[in-house]
């Protein structure tokens, strides 16, 4: 895999894999082992979310990103169950969660990744079906996951480079002092946000006009394609698609003709978040291998149906990649003649 076309071996992430897949297996195994793997989804969503805003940034400001990241995330989580029985509140609070993501790439490329990660939070917990955890537990699990993330990143971190512990961190402007200059019509991250909430918001509403079985996975989709510009956005849609048929057909095979169950469960979580850590500047369709084959174990956990909907969930992806290239055609960058 380390030489598949397209792969960028020095942009390869192994310690963050190994220190994130260790804890997504645990978490997993954790609620395997309590009898309550409806535990596993906010959990394990938490802790890939801490472990992949982090990946690369200094020691200092590391674990700061992380908490960060996990506190929105957490209220991400907490507003979509709140509204996840309210369609036409929580179909608003998906166009301003996604025009406010579209926006907040604009304070660097950490907390575009954090804003994306806390659409997808949204997105899942507002779609999914009603589970036994309520809107709080699922947001507390979702920061538990983090902060368990955060913490064993800290340890590590304190292990493996004590010196750096009380070096200053260097101060950086506030999120709104950056994002403040583009905040003018025709800027490239206006345009997207506004082209990123009318899909996603769209995507939303076929979803659940359309009463598809998994109502969060065409919007999380298109959130995940969807870039500020035509070149990243054509390239993420291929990537994204390819990735996808192949982790539905890696899960496939395991759950559905293996038919794993148990501590496997944990075990391919734990691999399936490494490889998405490791990669995801790497490779991005290898990546999107990750993240599908470490999701859908997951919502098999929270009592989502473990056959019959991975065709389902190819056809929204093709879909999904589909709107996301339209969405360029809503707000196209005109060019300048000088």
């Amino acid at each position: 895999m380390l030489h598949l076309p397209g792969t960028d071996i020095s942009k390869i992430n192994v310690p963050a894999a190994i220190r994130v897949g260790l804890v997504i297996g645990a978490l997993v195994a954790f609620s395997i082992h309590v009898d309550n793997p409806y535990l596993a989804l906010p959990m394990g969503f938490g802790a890939l979310a801490s472990g992949l805003s982090e990946a690369g940034e200094e020691f200092g400001r590391r674990w700061r990103t992380m908490l960060w990241t996990t506190l929105w995330l957490m209220l991400s989580c907490l507003i979509a169950g709140l509204l996840s029985d309210i369609l036409w509140a929580g179909i608003i609070g998906t166009a301003v969660v996604a025009l406010i993501t579209g926006y907040s790439g604009t304070a660097g490329p950490r907390a575009g990744i954090g804003g994306l990660l806390s659409l997808v939070v949204f997105i899942v917990f507002f779609g999914i079906p009603d589970t036994p955890l309520e809107a709080v537990e699922n947001a507390l699990a979702v920061g538990l996951g983090g902060l368990i993330q955060a913490l064993v990143t800290i340890i590590v971190g304190i292990a493996a480079h004590p010196r750096e512990l009380g070096l200053a961190v260097q101060k950086v402007p506030s999120i709104w002092v950056q994002m403040r200059p583009h905040f003018v019509w025709n800027d490239r991250f206006t345009r997207h946000a506004f082209r990123l909430s009318v899909t996603v918001t769209m995507a939303t509403v076929i979803s659940n006009i359309g009463s598809l079985p998994d109502q969060y996975w065409l919007p999380m989709t298109v959130a995940w394609m969807t870039k500020p510009d035509h070149d990243g956005t054509t390239t993420r849609i291929a990537q994204r698609i390819v990735g996808t048929i192949v982790g539905l057909l890696i899960i496939g095979f395991l759950f559905n003709i293996l038919h794993l169950h148990g501590i496997w469960t944990a075990i391919t979580c734990m691999l399936a978040s490494a490889l998405c850590v490791a990669y995801m500047n790497a490779n991005y369709a290898i990546a999107v291998v990750g993240v599908t084959s470490f999701v859908v174990p997951l919502l098999f956990l929270s009592g989502q149906p473990s056959g019959e909907t991975l065709l389902l969930r190819l056809c929204a992806t093709v879909l999904a990649g589909v709107m996301a290239w339209a969405s360029l055609f809503l707000w196209p960058l005109k060019e300048v003649k000088t």
